[in-house]
Protein backbone atom coordinates (compact mmCIF):
# COMPACT_ATOMS: atom_id res chain seq x y z
CA UNK A 1 0.00 0.00 0.00
CA UNK A 2 2.99 2.33 0.32
CA UNK A 3 3.03 3.01 -3.44
CA UNK A 4 -0.72 3.66 -3.52
CA UNK A 5 -0.50 6.03 -0.56
CA UNK A 6 2.43 7.88 -2.13
CA UNK A 7 0.56 8.21 -5.42
CA UNK A 8 -2.54 9.56 -3.67
CA UNK A 9 -0.49 12.11 -1.69
CA UNK A 10 1.34 13.12 -4.87
CA UNK A 11 -1.91 13.59 -6.78
CA UNK A 12 -3.32 15.74 -3.97
CA UNK A 13 -0.21 17.94 -3.94
CA UNK A 14 -0.32 18.31 -7.73
CA UNK A 15 -3.95 19.38 -7.50
CA UNK A 16 -3.08 21.95 -4.82
CA UNK A 17 0.17 23.19 -6.41
CA UNK A 18 -1.21 26.62 -7.36
CA UNK A 19 -2.58 27.09 -3.85
CA UNK A 20 0.72 26.04 -2.25
CA UNK A 21 2.62 28.43 -4.53
CA UNK A 22 0.25 31.27 -3.58
CA UNK A 23 0.68 30.50 0.13
CA UNK A 24 4.47 30.55 -0.26
CA UNK A 25 4.36 33.94 -2.03
CA UNK A 26 1.83 35.35 0.40
CA UNK A 27 3.60 34.28 3.59
CA UNK A 28 6.92 35.56 2.23
CA UNK A 29 5.39 39.02 1.82
CA UNK A 30 6.31 41.41 4.67
CA UNK A 31 2.64 42.29 5.09
CA UNK A 32 1.83 38.67 5.99
CA UNK A 33 4.92 38.04 8.09
CA UNK A 34 2.87 37.82 11.30
CA UNK A 35 0.67 35.13 9.73
CA UNK A 36 3.74 33.17 8.66
CA UNK A 37 5.34 33.32 12.12
CA UNK A 38 2.11 32.24 13.82
CA UNK A 39 1.64 29.39 11.33
CA UNK A 40 5.20 28.22 12.04
CA UNK A 41 4.60 28.37 15.81
CA UNK A 42 1.31 26.48 15.40
CA UNK A 43 3.05 23.81 13.31
CA UNK A 44 5.77 23.37 15.95
CA UNK A 45 3.18 23.10 18.73
CA UNK A 46 1.23 20.49 16.78
CA UNK A 47 4.37 18.43 16.10
CA UNK A 48 5.44 18.56 19.75
CA UNK A 49 1.94 17.61 20.92
CA UNK A 50 1.57 14.75 18.42
CA UNK A 51 5.14 13.41 18.34
CA UNK A 52 4.77 10.81 21.15
CA UNK A 53 1.82 9.24 19.35
CA UNK A 54 3.15 9.42 15.78
CA UNK A 55 3.49 6.13 13.94
CA UNK A 56 4.97 7.35 10.65
CA UNK A 57 5.98 3.94 9.35
CA UNK A 58 2.54 2.54 10.19
CA UNK A 59 0.88 5.42 8.35
CA UNK A 60 3.05 4.93 5.24
CA UNK A 61 2.00 1.27 4.95
CA UNK A 62 -1.51 1.67 6.36
CA UNK A 63 -4.56 0.86 4.26
CA UNK A 64 -7.11 3.69 3.97
CA UNK A 65 -10.43 2.91 5.65
CA UNK A 66 -13.88 3.28 4.13
CA UNK A 67 -15.16 6.14 6.31
CA UNK A 68 -17.87 8.06 4.54
CA UNK A 69 -17.49 11.46 6.19
CA UNK A 70 -13.75 11.84 5.41
CA UNK A 71 -14.34 10.44 1.90
CA UNK A 72 -17.13 12.90 1.12
CA UNK A 73 -15.21 15.86 2.56
CA UNK A 74 -12.08 14.90 0.66
CA UNK A 75 -14.00 14.62 -2.61
CA UNK A 76 -15.72 18.00 -2.07
CA UNK A 77 -12.44 19.76 -1.26
CA UNK A 78 -10.78 18.22 -4.32
CA UNK A 79 -13.67 19.44 -6.46
CA UNK A 80 -13.33 22.97 -5.03
CA UNK A 81 -9.61 23.00 -5.80
CA UNK A 82 -10.27 21.82 -9.34
CA UNK A 83 -12.94 24.35 -10.28
CA UNK A 84 -12.28 27.40 -8.08
CA UNK A 85 -10.13 29.03 -10.77
CA UNK A 86 -13.05 28.79 -13.21
CA UNK A 87 -15.97 29.82 -10.99
CA UNK A 88 -14.61 31.95 -8.16
CA UNK A 89 -10.86 32.50 -8.54
CA UNK A 90 -10.32 32.88 -4.80
CA UNK A 91 -6.94 31.88 -3.40
CA UNK A 92 -8.28 32.02 0.15
CA UNK A 93 -11.15 29.68 -0.70
CA UNK A 94 -8.65 27.27 -2.26
CA UNK A 95 -6.41 27.48 0.83
CA UNK A 96 -9.32 26.66 3.12
CA UNK A 97 -10.27 23.73 0.86
CA UNK A 98 -6.66 22.47 0.91
CA UNK A 99 -6.49 22.58 4.73
CA UNK A 100 -9.86 20.86 5.17
CA UNK A 101 -9.15 18.34 2.40
CA UNK A 102 -5.78 17.41 3.85
CA UNK A 103 -7.36 16.66 7.21
CA UNK A 104 -10.20 14.75 5.52
CA UNK A 105 -7.55 12.65 3.74
CA UNK A 106 -5.91 11.89 7.11
CA UNK A 107 -9.32 10.76 8.36
CA UNK A 108 -8.98 7.71 6.11
CA UNK A 109 -6.00 6.56 8.21
CA UNK A 110 -6.21 8.02 11.72
CA UNK A 111 -8.37 6.68 14.55
CA UNK A 112 -11.74 8.41 14.56
CA UNK A 113 -11.29 10.12 17.97
CA UNK A 114 -7.93 11.62 17.06
CA UNK A 115 -9.23 12.74 13.65
CA UNK A 116 -12.16 14.58 15.22
CA UNK A 117 -9.88 16.30 17.69
CA UNK A 118 -7.66 17.43 14.80
CA UNK A 119 -10.36 19.79 13.49
CA UNK A 120 -9.21 22.29 16.11
CA UNK A 121 -5.84 22.39 14.38
CA UNK A 122 -7.55 22.86 10.99
CA UNK A 123 -9.57 25.79 12.33
CA UNK A 124 -6.39 27.32 13.74
CA UNK A 125 -4.61 26.97 10.38
CA UNK A 126 -7.55 28.56 8.57
CA UNK A 127 -7.66 31.42 11.09
CA UNK A 128 -3.95 32.09 10.51
CA UNK A 129 -4.33 32.48 6.74
CA UNK A 130 -3.73 36.07 5.52
CA UNK A 131 -7.34 37.24 5.65
CA UNK A 132 -6.37 40.73 6.89
CA UNK A 133 -6.89 42.81 3.72
CA UNK A 134 -10.16 41.02 2.93
CA UNK A 135 -11.45 41.55 6.47
CA UNK A 136 -10.57 45.24 6.28
CA UNK A 137 -12.23 45.64 2.89
CA UNK A 138 -15.45 43.70 3.53
CA UNK A 139 -15.97 43.98 7.30
CA UNK A 140 -13.77 46.80 8.57
CA UNK A 141 -15.50 49.76 6.99
CA UNK A 142 -19.12 48.56 7.57
CA UNK A 143 -18.18 47.80 11.18
CA UNK A 144 -16.78 51.29 11.65
CA UNK A 145 -20.03 52.73 10.28
CA UNK A 146 -22.09 50.56 12.65
CA UNK A 147 -19.89 51.61 15.58
CA UNK A 148 -20.31 55.28 14.65
CA UNK A 149 -24.10 54.99 14.50
CA UNK A 150 -24.22 53.13 17.81
CA UNK A 151 -22.04 55.78 19.46
CA UNK A 152 -24.38 58.42 18.06
CA UNK A 153 -27.45 56.74 19.54
CA UNK A 154 -25.89 56.15 22.95
CA UNK A 155 -24.69 59.75 23.27
CA UNK A 156 -28.04 60.99 21.98
CA UNK A 157 -29.80 59.05 24.72
CA UNK A 158 -27.80 61.13 27.23
CA UNK A 159 -28.68 64.40 25.53
CA UNK A 160 -25.42 64.85 23.61
CA UNK A 161 -26.08 65.87 20.00
CA UNK A 162 -24.05 63.83 17.52
CA UNK A 163 -24.24 63.52 13.76
CA UNK A 164 -22.87 60.27 12.32
CA UNK A 165 -21.50 60.32 8.78
CA UNK A 166 -19.81 57.19 7.45
CA UNK A 167 -16.72 56.46 9.57
CA UNK A 168 -16.66 59.84 11.36
CA UNK A 169 -18.56 60.99 14.42
CA UNK A 170 -18.99 64.76 14.16
CA UNK A 171 -19.89 66.87 17.17
CA UNK A 172 -20.61 70.59 17.22
CA UNK A 173 -17.03 71.71 17.77
CA UNK A 174 -14.89 68.72 16.89
CA UNK A 175 -14.34 65.57 14.92
CA UNK A 176 -13.57 62.12 16.30
CA UNK A 177 -12.34 59.77 13.58
CA UNK A 178 -13.15 56.10 14.06
CA UNK A 179 -10.09 54.81 12.20
CA UNK A 180 -9.15 51.40 10.81
CA UNK A 181 -8.17 49.65 14.07
CA UNK A 182 -11.35 50.94 15.71
CA UNK A 183 -13.46 48.57 13.65
CA UNK A 184 -12.40 45.76 16.01
CA UNK A 185 -12.01 43.29 13.13
CA UNK A 186 -8.33 42.66 13.86
CA UNK A 187 -9.16 42.11 17.51
CA UNK A 188 -11.75 39.50 16.54
CA UNK A 189 -9.20 37.74 14.33
CA UNK A 190 -6.50 37.67 17.02
CA UNK A 191 -9.08 36.68 19.63
CA UNK A 192 -10.28 33.76 17.48
CA UNK A 193 -6.73 32.45 17.14
CA UNK A 194 -6.22 32.84 20.89
CA UNK A 195 -9.45 30.97 21.70
CA UNK A 196 -8.58 28.05 19.40
CA UNK A 197 -5.04 27.82 20.80
CA UNK A 198 -6.39 27.95 24.34
CA UNK A 199 -8.87 25.16 23.61
CA UNK A 200 -6.09 23.00 22.16
CA UNK A 201 -3.62 23.60 24.99
CA UNK A 202 -6.26 23.08 27.70
CA UNK A 203 -7.40 19.90 25.89
CA UNK A 204 -11.08 20.84 26.01
CA UNK A 205 -13.75 19.09 23.97
CA UNK A 206 -15.46 21.09 21.22
CA UNK A 207 -19.25 20.98 21.36
CA UNK A 208 -22.26 23.16 21.97
CA UNK A 209 -20.86 24.53 25.23
CA UNK A 210 -17.56 25.29 23.50
CA UNK A 211 -19.39 27.08 20.68
CA UNK A 212 -21.41 29.11 23.20
CA UNK A 213 -18.22 30.08 25.04
CA UNK A 214 -16.61 31.16 21.76
CA UNK A 215 -19.58 33.33 20.81
CA UNK A 216 -19.59 34.88 24.30
CA UNK A 217 -15.87 35.66 23.96
CA UNK A 218 -16.33 37.32 20.55
CA UNK A 219 -19.28 39.30 21.93
CA UNK A 220 -17.10 40.55 24.79
CA UNK A 221 -14.46 41.68 22.27
CA UNK A 222 -17.09 43.63 20.30
CA UNK A 223 -18.43 45.21 23.51
CA UNK A 224 -14.91 46.16 24.66
CA UNK A 225 -14.18 47.79 21.31
CA UNK A 226 -17.43 49.76 21.39
CA UNK A 227 -16.73 51.02 24.92
CA UNK A 228 -13.24 52.06 23.82
CA UNK A 229 -14.57 54.09 20.88
CA UNK A 230 -17.29 55.63 23.05
CA UNK A 231 -14.76 56.70 25.69
CA UNK A 232 -12.44 58.14 23.04
CA UNK A 233 -15.27 60.21 21.55
CA UNK A 234 -16.38 61.44 24.97
CA UNK A 235 -12.84 62.33 26.07
CA UNK A 236 -11.69 63.82 22.78
CA UNK A 237 -14.76 65.80 21.72
CA UNK A 238 -17.34 66.09 24.50
CA UNK A 239 -14.71 66.84 27.15
CA UNK A 240 -12.49 68.59 24.57
CA UNK A 241 -9.34 66.72 25.58
CA UNK A 242 -7.96 65.36 22.26
CA UNK A 243 -4.43 65.01 23.66
CA UNK A 244 -5.71 62.78 26.46
CA UNK A 245 -7.74 60.75 23.93
CA UNK A 246 -4.59 60.15 21.88
CA UNK A 247 -2.74 59.14 25.05
CA UNK A 248 -5.28 56.51 26.17
CA UNK A 249 -6.19 55.24 22.68
CA UNK A 250 -3.85 52.24 22.71
CA UNK A 251 -4.04 51.42 26.47
CA UNK A 252 -7.84 51.28 26.30
CA UNK A 253 -7.69 48.81 23.45
CA UNK A 254 -5.12 46.60 25.18
CA UNK A 255 -7.03 46.70 28.47
CA UNK A 256 -10.32 45.66 26.84
CA UNK A 257 -8.64 42.84 24.93
CA UNK A 258 -6.85 41.51 28.04
CA UNK A 259 -10.07 41.54 30.09
CA UNK A 260 -11.93 39.65 27.33
CA UNK A 261 -9.11 37.09 27.09
CA UNK A 262 -9.25 36.61 30.87
CA UNK A 263 -12.95 35.82 30.57
CA UNK A 264 -12.11 33.38 27.76
CA UNK A 265 -9.65 31.52 30.01
CA UNK A 266 -12.32 31.13 32.70
CA UNK A 267 -14.93 29.94 30.19
CA UNK A 268 -12.58 27.41 28.53
CA UNK A 269 -11.60 25.94 31.91
CA UNK A 270 -15.32 25.54 32.63
CA UNK A 271 -15.65 23.27 29.59
CA UNK A 272 -15.35 19.48 29.92
CA UNK A 273 -11.95 17.97 29.25
CA UNK A 274 -11.38 15.93 26.14
CA UNK A 275 -11.15 12.21 26.59
CA UNK A 276 -7.92 10.46 25.66
CA UNK A 277 -7.72 9.60 21.97
CA UNK A 278 -6.83 6.03 21.19
CA UNK A 279 -3.53 5.66 19.36
CA UNK A 280 -4.39 2.19 18.18
CA UNK A 281 -4.27 1.61 14.45
CA UNK A 282 -7.26 -0.69 14.60
CA UNK A 283 -10.57 0.55 13.27
CA UNK A 284 -13.98 -0.92 12.68
CA UNK A 285 -14.30 0.45 9.15
CA UNK A 286 -13.26 -1.97 6.46
CA UNK A 287 -10.02 -1.26 4.54
CA UNK A 288 -10.34 0.19 1.05
CA UNK A 289 -7.43 -1.89 -0.19
CA UNK A 290 -7.39 -1.68 -3.99
CA UNK A 291 -10.30 0.74 -3.67
CA UNK A 292 -7.67 3.45 -3.21
CA UNK A 293 -6.92 3.26 -6.94
CA UNK A 294 -10.20 4.91 -8.00
CA UNK A 295 -9.43 7.65 -5.46
CA UNK A 296 -6.03 8.22 -7.04
CA UNK A 297 -7.55 8.26 -10.53
CA UNK A 298 -10.27 10.74 -9.52
CA UNK A 299 -7.82 13.15 -7.89
CA UNK A 300 -5.47 12.95 -10.90
CA UNK A 301 -8.37 13.74 -13.28
CA UNK A 302 -9.35 16.68 -11.10
CA UNK A 303 -5.72 17.84 -11.10
CA UNK A 304 -5.80 17.85 -14.92
CA UNK A 305 -9.05 19.83 -14.92
CA UNK A 306 -7.60 22.28 -12.42
CA UNK A 307 -4.46 22.71 -14.52
CA UNK A 308 -6.55 23.56 -17.58
CA UNK A 309 -8.77 25.94 -15.65
CA UNK A 310 -5.94 27.78 -13.90
CA UNK A 311 -4.98 31.12 -15.42
CA UNK A 312 -1.58 32.74 -15.27
CA UNK A 313 -1.33 36.41 -14.32
CA UNK A 314 -1.87 38.49 -17.43
CA UNK A 315 0.11 41.55 -18.43
CA UNK A 316 -1.74 44.64 -17.27
CA UNK A 317 -2.60 47.02 -20.11
CA UNK A 318 -2.78 50.80 -19.88
CA UNK A 319 -6.07 52.63 -19.56
CA UNK A 320 -6.28 55.22 -22.34
CA UNK A 321 -9.56 57.11 -22.04
CA UNK A 322 -10.22 60.04 -24.35
CA UNK A 323 -9.64 62.87 -21.92
CA UNK A 324 -11.37 66.22 -22.45
CA UNK A 325 -9.23 68.60 -24.50
CA UNK A 326 -9.04 71.17 -21.69
CA UNK A 327 -7.52 68.70 -19.23
CA UNK A 328 -3.75 68.64 -18.81
CA UNK A 329 -2.86 64.99 -18.24
CA UNK A 330 0.64 63.56 -17.68
CA UNK A 331 0.97 59.78 -17.53
CA UNK A 332 2.82 58.39 -14.51
CA UNK A 333 4.33 54.89 -14.16
CA UNK A 334 2.85 52.50 -11.63
CA UNK A 335 5.24 51.82 -8.79
CA UNK A 336 6.51 48.28 -8.27
CA UNK A 337 4.03 47.42 -5.52
CA UNK A 338 1.04 48.63 -7.57
CA UNK A 339 2.19 46.79 -10.71
CA UNK A 340 2.69 43.51 -8.82
CA UNK A 341 -0.67 43.83 -7.06
CA UNK A 342 -2.67 44.50 -10.22
CA UNK A 343 -0.84 41.84 -12.25
CA UNK A 344 -1.13 39.19 -9.55
CA UNK A 345 -4.87 39.69 -9.16
CA UNK A 346 -5.65 39.83 -12.86
CA UNK A 347 -6.42 43.50 -13.48
CA UNK A 348 -7.21 44.11 -17.15
CA UNK A 349 -5.99 47.69 -17.34
CA UNK A 350 -4.46 50.23 -14.96
CA UNK A 351 -3.25 53.78 -15.35
CA UNK A 352 -2.04 56.69 -13.26
CA UNK A 353 -1.82 60.35 -14.24
CA UNK A 354 -0.93 63.74 -12.92
CA UNK A 355 -3.80 66.11 -13.78
CA UNK A 356 -4.45 69.84 -13.91
CA UNK A 357 -8.06 70.86 -14.51
CA UNK A 358 -8.87 74.52 -13.90
CA UNK A 359 -7.87 75.26 -10.32
CA UNK A 360 -7.71 71.56 -9.29
CA UNK A 361 -4.59 69.44 -9.43
CA UNK A 362 -3.62 66.01 -8.17
CA UNK A 363 -3.11 62.36 -9.08
CA UNK A 364 -5.64 60.04 -10.72
CA UNK A 365 -5.64 56.22 -10.62
CA UNK A 366 -8.00 54.07 -12.71
CA UNK A 367 -7.97 50.24 -12.48
CA UNK A 368 -10.22 48.18 -14.76
CA UNK A 369 -10.77 44.55 -13.74
CA UNK A 370 -13.11 41.61 -14.27
CA UNK A 371 -12.66 40.37 -10.68
CA UNK A 372 -13.13 42.12 -7.35
CA UNK A 373 -9.79 40.66 -6.24
CA UNK A 374 -7.95 43.31 -8.28
CA UNK A 375 -9.78 46.11 -6.46
CA UNK A 376 -9.50 47.32 -2.89
CA UNK A 377 -11.14 49.68 -0.43
CA UNK A 378 -9.49 53.03 -1.32
CA UNK A 379 -9.35 54.34 2.25
CA UNK A 380 -7.48 51.18 3.31
CA UNK A 381 -5.02 51.68 0.44
CA UNK A 382 -4.49 55.35 1.37
CA UNK A 383 -3.81 54.39 4.98
CA UNK A 384 -1.42 51.67 3.82
CA UNK A 385 0.45 54.24 1.72
CA UNK A 386 1.14 56.26 4.84
CA UNK A 387 -1.66 58.83 4.67
CA UNK A 388 -3.53 59.69 7.86
CA UNK A 389 -7.29 59.30 7.40
CA UNK A 390 -9.01 62.29 9.03
CA UNK A 391 -12.55 61.54 7.90
CA UNK A 392 -14.72 59.81 5.32
CA UNK A 393 -18.01 61.18 4.11
CA UNK A 394 -20.49 59.90 1.55
CA UNK A 395 -21.60 62.31 -1.20
CA UNK A 396 -23.66 62.06 -4.38
CA UNK A 397 -22.78 63.36 -7.83
CA UNK A 398 -26.46 62.87 -8.45
CA UNK A 399 -29.02 60.25 -7.36
CA UNK A 400 -27.61 56.83 -8.16
CA UNK A 401 -23.97 57.98 -8.37
CA UNK A 402 -22.47 57.94 -4.85
CA UNK A 403 -18.83 58.58 -4.05
CA UNK A 404 -16.62 58.95 -0.99
CA UNK A 405 -14.73 62.10 -0.10
CA UNK A 406 -11.80 61.28 2.18
CA UNK A 407 -9.92 63.93 4.17
CA UNK A 408 -6.29 62.98 4.74
CA UNK A 409 -3.09 64.24 6.34
CA UNK A 410 -4.67 66.64 8.85
CA UNK A 411 -7.05 67.99 6.21
CA UNK A 412 -4.16 69.16 4.01
CA UNK A 413 -5.27 66.93 1.14
CA UNK A 414 -8.32 64.92 0.08
CA UNK A 415 -9.46 62.12 -2.19
CA UNK A 416 -12.60 61.18 -4.10
CA UNK A 417 -13.20 57.49 -4.88
CA UNK A 418 -15.85 55.25 -6.40
CA UNK A 419 -16.42 52.05 -8.41
CA UNK A 420 -18.31 52.06 -11.70
CA UNK A 421 -19.45 49.60 -14.34
CA UNK A 422 -21.30 50.36 -17.54
CA UNK A 423 -24.63 50.37 -15.66
CA UNK A 424 -23.85 50.96 -11.98
CA UNK A 425 -21.88 53.29 -9.71
CA UNK A 426 -21.19 52.63 -6.03
CA UNK A 427 -18.83 53.83 -3.31
CA UNK A 428 -18.75 50.42 -1.59
CA UNK A 429 -16.42 47.53 -2.42
CA UNK A 430 -18.98 45.16 -0.92
CA UNK A 431 -21.74 46.42 -3.22
CA UNK A 432 -19.37 46.27 -6.18
CA UNK A 433 -18.55 42.63 -5.35
CA UNK A 434 -22.18 41.60 -4.82
CA UNK A 435 -23.16 43.20 -8.14
CA UNK A 436 -20.47 41.13 -9.84
CA UNK A 437 -21.58 37.89 -8.21
CA UNK A 438 -25.36 38.36 -8.26
CA UNK A 439 -26.02 40.61 -11.26
CA UNK A 440 -23.24 39.46 -13.55
CA UNK A 441 -21.59 42.90 -13.85
CA UNK A 442 -18.05 41.66 -14.16
CA UNK A 443 -16.15 44.59 -15.64
CA UNK A 444 -15.63 47.42 -13.18
CA UNK A 445 -13.33 50.41 -12.86
CA UNK A 446 -11.91 51.69 -9.58
CA UNK A 447 -11.51 55.46 -9.79
CA UNK A 448 -9.37 57.19 -7.14
CA UNK A 449 -8.66 60.94 -7.33
CA UNK A 450 -6.08 62.30 -4.89
CA UNK A 451 -6.31 66.11 -4.76
CA UNK A 452 -3.32 68.20 -3.73
CA UNK A 453 -5.41 70.12 -1.20
CA UNK A 454 -8.68 69.94 0.70
CA UNK A 455 -11.82 69.94 -1.39
CA UNK A 456 -15.59 70.07 -1.14
CA UNK A 457 -18.15 68.94 -3.65
CA UNK A 458 -18.83 72.44 -4.99
CA UNK A 459 -19.60 73.45 -8.57
CA UNK A 460 -16.10 73.15 -10.17
CA UNK A 461 -15.20 69.94 -8.28
CA UNK A 462 -18.59 68.39 -9.06
CA UNK A 463 -18.19 69.26 -12.75
CA UNK A 464 -14.67 67.73 -12.81
CA UNK A 465 -15.78 64.49 -11.18
CA UNK A 466 -18.91 64.30 -13.32
CA UNK A 467 -16.83 64.63 -16.49
CA UNK A 468 -14.33 62.07 -15.18
CA UNK A 469 -17.16 59.64 -14.47
CA UNK A 470 -18.52 60.07 -18.00
CA UNK A 471 -15.05 59.64 -19.55
CA UNK A 472 -14.34 56.39 -17.66
CA UNK A 473 -17.86 55.14 -18.46
CA UNK A 474 -17.31 55.75 -22.17
CA UNK A 475 -14.01 53.86 -21.96
CA UNK A 476 -15.71 50.89 -20.29
CA UNK A 477 -18.38 50.82 -22.98
CA UNK A 478 -15.94 51.09 -25.89
CA UNK A 479 -15.97 48.16 -28.33
CA UNK A 480 -12.21 47.58 -27.90
CA UNK A 481 -12.47 47.01 -24.15
CA UNK A 482 -15.78 45.13 -24.29
CA UNK A 483 -14.38 42.67 -26.78
CA UNK A 484 -11.06 42.08 -25.08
Amino acid sequence: MAAGNAALVGAWLVLARHTLAWLARCLADPGARTNGILLLVAALVLVVQAWPALRLRALVYAEPRARWLPLVLFALCALVLAIEARLWSSNLLAAVAFAAGTHAFLGLYLPRARWRRGWLAVLAVVALLPFGPHLDAFLGFPTRIATAHLVQKVLGAFGVWVQSAEAVVILENGVASIDLPCSGVKGLWVGSVFFLALTWLERRAPGWRWLAAGLAFLTSLVAANFLRVLLLVVIGTVCKQPALADLVHLPLGVFGFVVACGLAVLMVRWLPEQGPASVSATATARPLGLGVLPLITAVLVLATIGARGATRPRAVGLVEPRWPAAWRMTALPLDGKEARLFKHHGARQAGKWRFQVGGSAGTLLVVVADSFRAHHAPEVCLAGAGHAIDGVRREQLDPGRPLRLIDIDRHSASAATWFQSVRTTTDSLMRRTLAELLDGERRWALVSVLFDGPTVLDGPTRALLDELHATVGASLASPDLKGS
